[in-house]
């Protein structure tokens, strides 16, 4: 009795340019899975009339100064019809080249409205855009220029010293991935987004702080004097990760998810390998940058829900017990003769203990605030000598 043929834990390539699926488990599947993105990202934003009008808007104004700029040129007095419109075009293309960068500067806005549309329509939740301005994408810009063109510069030294042309394979290879590295790391920062109602303060806070694998790379230890030679190494690799410090989400992302966005960054460089016309496809790439941070975010949700974790609640009241730390209770009353009762919430409470944990509303027993203590007898401390003692 034959067996009949296991199906495929995957999709094809193919099913994955078509419609917005989860992440698969296999390192195979995963791969395709990144390399299917940025054709998912055009389709997305073919189907949606919205974010086609975003997508044109940028294109359409670079263009036009690119095409005013080779209007303006003047081609050679004896040249013929072909060889003036084969002057204009070239003169248009050359500004091409040299402007493809701006609208990433000029429109970091528009991009970031883009990126919590198109992470919308794709079925994955309604986002804020991201809080972006000029001044910090030229930052952010000059950071990556000095991370890409001294990150690697030991390791490109060293493998330059290996002979018979090996090194300079081997530092042409390294050079190439760390641009890619690099590639991908800029497209997950720009389909970032935030959740309704959410700062871009409470979203870092939730990232986990570490320092990235180029940083930790060069933290080498060893014996007292080889230790102090590698000193100076040591402090690159924390200069390096203090310049990458503004992208810690998305290198959190690559270090944890090295198949997926493997396949993602050989997707988006095809995408953009032709020079001067890769801002054509730039919200193609955005809008598959949100569709991939949404899946990998909506599997850590998925996770901690599996888990039994939640999310903390805000400010929820708790107990100050003044003789131990605070529990869940219910609401009391405070009798100020002394501290609250052991298992009770109180309503305010200015006491350093009560920083241990949860928020309070109200307490004016004598042990947080001694100055409202009531002057009463009960409150009162008993006078030397009236106390009562077992003998």
């Amino acid at each position: 009795m034959s067996t009949p043929p296991t199906p495929s834990a995957s999709p094809r390539l193919w099913e994955y340019t078509q419609r917005t699926l989860p992440v698969p488990r296999g390192r195979v599947g995963q791969f395709a899975y990144g390399l299917a993105l940025p054709l998912l990202g055009l389709r997305v934003i073919l189907r949606d009339r919205e974010l086609r009008s975003d997508a044109i808007l940028p294109v359409a104004c670079l263009i036009a100064w690119c095409s005013l700029w080779a209007w303006f040129g003047t081609p050679p007095a004896d040249a013929g019809w072909w060889s003036a419109l084969g002057f204009y075009v070239g003169r248009g293309y050359a500004a091409l080249l040299a402007l493809a960068p701006i609208p990433s500067f000029l429109f970091a806005r528009h991009y970031a409205r883009m990126a919590a549309r198109a992470r919308t329509v794709e079925g994955l939740g309604p986002r804020d855009p991201f809080p972006r301005g000029f001044i910090a994408a030229q930052k952010k810009a000059l950071y990556k220029v000095l991370l890409i063109s001294f990150g690697l510069a030991p390791l490109v030294l060293l493998a330059r010293l290996v002979p018979w042309g090996v090194g300079s394979l081997l530092a042409l290879s390294l050079g190439a991935a760390w641009t890619l590295h690099w590639m991908v790391v800029t497209a997950l920062d720009g389909g970032r987004s935030l959740a309704p109602g959410e700062s871009a303060a409470a979203a870092a806070a939730r990232q986990e702080q570490r320092m990235a694998w180029f940083g930790r790379m060069y933290q080498l230890r060893g014996r007292s004097t080889v230790d102090d030679a590698l000193a100076p190494l040591r402090l690159f690799g924390r200069l390096l990760a203090r310049l990458g410090h503004t992208w810690t989400g998305e290198l959190n992302l690559l270090e944890k998810h090295p198949s997926v966005t493997s396949g993602f960054g050989l997707g988006i460089a095809a995408m953009l390998a032709v020079p001067g016309l890769n801002f054509l496809f730039r919200p193609a790439v955005i809008s598959a940058s949100a569709c991939l941070r949404g899946q990998l975010e909506a599997e850590v949700d998925a996770a901690l829900a599996d888990a039994g974790v939640d999310a903390p609640a805000l400010a929820e009241p708790v107990v100050v017990d003044h003789a131990g730390p605070p529990a869940l209770a219910e609401p009391v009353v405070v009798d100020h003769a002394g501290p609250p009762a052991r298992g009770g919430t109180v309503l305010a409470d200015t006491s350093p203990l009560a920083a241990r944990g949860g928020t309070v509303l109200a307490d004016t027993s004598p042990l947080a605030t001694p100055h409202l203590a009531r002057t009463d007898a009960r409150a009162q401390p008993p006078k030397e000598g009236t106390h009562d003692s077992k003998h």
